[in-house]
């Protein structure tokens, strides 16, 4: 684990998560075998997107989790993390 500390400019962050507009929204999806709901919106003043989803067996078994999508200044890349609940 580590922290660095730099300033970041909002609007350079947000215009760079653009290409990501078309996960914006919620999706559902149901067939035999489970079902499949997944959202996305944007969170902290556009700087990031938040991604949820939930996965259901048939049977009743039961994935959920987070994923948090932003700009990283220091690797000028687009950076995820992901939290998933069993």
């Amino acid at each position: 684990d580590s922290v660095r500390e730099m300033l970041v400019t909002p609007a350079a962050s947000s215009s760079k998560l653009g290409e990501l507009d078309w996960l914006l929204g919620e999706w559902k999806y149901q067939n035999e075998k489970g079902s499949t709901e997944i959202r996305c919106e944007r969170i902290y003043n556009d700087q990031f997107l938040a991604r949820t989803f939930k996965l259901q067996s048939q049977d009743g078994d039961e994935v959920s989790g987070t994923q948090i999508i932003g700009w990283d200044p220091s690797t000028r890349s687009i950076r995820s993390w992901s939290f998933d609940v069993y």
